[in-house]
C-alpha cells in the first residue's frame, strides 16, 4: 500500500525528487500547526531569514516563532543557511522546495487522524492566503484584479475521474514557471498562489 501511494505521488509532474519531498503521517507531526506551515511557506516563497525578521512578518513573538523553526528544523522541513557576517541570530532556509503527503494506510487510524490534524492546517492556511490578498486588493492594478479568481464548481464524478481531474490539474499548472525560493521576479510578474481543492460535498455520501 505505501508503496503504490509513493509512487502516484512520484507520477505527479509538480514533483520533483530533487528538490520536493514525500512526507507520510509520522513526520506531519511538525508541520500540522498553521504557524509552522506559514513559516515554511515564508521561507520557501522568499528564501532565508530569521526568527525576529519572520516574527515582525507574522506579527508574533520571535521566541515563538524561534520554537517553532527549531521543530522544523528536528523534522527536517528546514536547516540552517550559511550567512557569512550575520553575527550570532541563526538564519534558517527550506530543506526542500515543496511537501507532498501521502494518504494513510485505510486501517492506521492514527496516521489518518494525523493528516486530518494537518490538513486542517493547511484548510486555515490557505484562508488565510485568500483573505490576506482579498485585504489589500485595491492597492494591486485593475490587470491582476480581472485575473483573480475564487471560483467553486460541483461536479458529479467517480473517485478514478477526481484522481484523473488531479492529475490534470496537476500538468496544467506545471506548464507555467514555478517561483524559486528567494529568487528576482521578471518584469510584470508576481507571485501567485495557485490553491486549489477536490473533496466530496460533506453530507452526500452515495
Amino acid at each position: 500500500m505505501a508503496a503504490s501511494r509513493e509512487r502516484r505521488a512520484h507520477e505527479n509532474p509538480l514533483f520533483d525528487p530533487d528538490r520536493d519531498a514525500v512526507t507520510d503521517a509520522a513526520d506531519l507531526q511538525a508541520l500540522a500547526h498553521p504557524l509552522r506551515i506559514r513559516l515554511l511557506g515564508l521561507l520557501r516563497r522568499d528564501g532565508a531569514s530569521t526568527a525576529s525578521r519572520l516574527a515582525e512578518r507574522l506579527d508574533v513573538s520571535s521566541g515563538l516563532t524561534s520554537y517553532h523553526l527549531r521543530q522544523l528544523a528536528a523534522a527536517g522541513f528546514i536547516r540552517e543557511a550559511d550567512r557569512p557576517g550575520s553575527g550570532r541570530e541563526r538564519w534558517w532556509q527550506a530543506s526542500q522546495r515543496s511537501t507532498h503527503v501521502l494518504s494513510p494506510a485505510a486501517d492506521d487510524a492514527e496516521a489518518g487522524a494525523v493528516t486530518t490534524e494537518f490538513l486542517n492546517a493547511v484548510v486555515e492556511v490557505n484562508f488565510a492566503n485568500a483573505r490576506a490578498y482579498l485585504a489589500e486588493e485595491d492597492r494591486w492594478s485593475p490587470e491582476w484584479r480581472e485575473v483573480t479568481s475564487f471560483n467553486d464548481m460541483l461536479l458529479a464524478l467517480t473517485p478514478a475521474e477526481a484522481d484523473r481531474l488531479q492529475l490534470e490539474l496537476a500538468r496544467v499548472i506545471a506548464k507555467y514557471p514555478r517561483h524559486e525560493s528567494g529568487a528576482e521576479l521578471p518584469p510584470g510578474a508576481a507571485v501567485v498562489q495557485a490553491q486549489y481543492q477536490i473533496f466530496p460535498a460533506a453530507g452526500r455520501r452515495p
